[in-house]
């Protein structure tokens, strides 16, 4: 959970008004990285290899896919 919330406060910095600026991705891993180090491994891995999404929603759909 709290994973969660701090790839979720994370991402409200990269979110403004609908619009999704650049280095969203790379913030997210970053996040995911303070975490646990085996995490930071599997993170990379995904990035780097295009695997790692990141939707962005409003109340009722997805607006906006990353990868």
């Amino acid at each position: 959970m709290a994973i969660n919330q701090s790839v979720k406060d994370a991402a409200k910095g990269f979110i403004k008004s609908g619009e999704v600026k650049h280095g969203l991705l790379n913030s997210v891993e970053i996040v995911i990285r303070a975490y646990d180090p085996c995490v930071k491994c599997a993170a990379r891995n995904l990035t780097n290899k295009g695997f790692l999404t990141v939707e962005v929603r409003d109340e009722e759909e997805i607006v906006k896919k990353l990868s």
